[in-house]
């Protein structure tokens, strides 16, 4: 209801960062459940759910330092729910501190990507 009063439709939800002693796997099904959970939400306003890739010198636990492993998340969080309102959130800043060819993530991922940063 916050999000309709204010108008706002775009939404960046963080993937979260790794926890020691609790297997990936585990981990990665509760982050895919939280984020179907908040794509549901999102889409009660007509709300879009952004994925973001961070850059692993900055955030060494975060499993998503990738543009592919974001568009990863973004399908499969599109298909968990059925409704294709999750989108990548293209940081540019972040994917070339990976090292990244951005041109290429450009050009490959434009058509899943809703915001972009610089």
């Amino acid at each position: 209801e916050f999000a309709r009063s204010l108008g706002c439709t775009t939404f960046n939800a963080l993937y979260g960062n790794r926890v020691e002693g609790v297997d990936a796997a585990e981990q990665d099904a509760l982050a895919l459940a939280n984020l179907a959970f908040a794509a549901r939400a999102v889409g009660e306003v007509g709300g879009t759910l952004l994925i973001e890739a961070l850059n692993a010198p900055e955030s060494p636990k975060c499993p998503i330092v990738s543009a592919p492993k974001a568009i990863e998340i973004v399908d499969a969080v599109n298909a968990a729910t059925g409704l294709d309102n999750t989108r990548f959130l293209m940081d540019l800043y972040h994917l070339s501190m990976n090292g990244e060819d951005l041109e290429e993530v450009i050009d490959r991922y434009t058509a899943k990507t809703a915001h972009v940063q610089i």
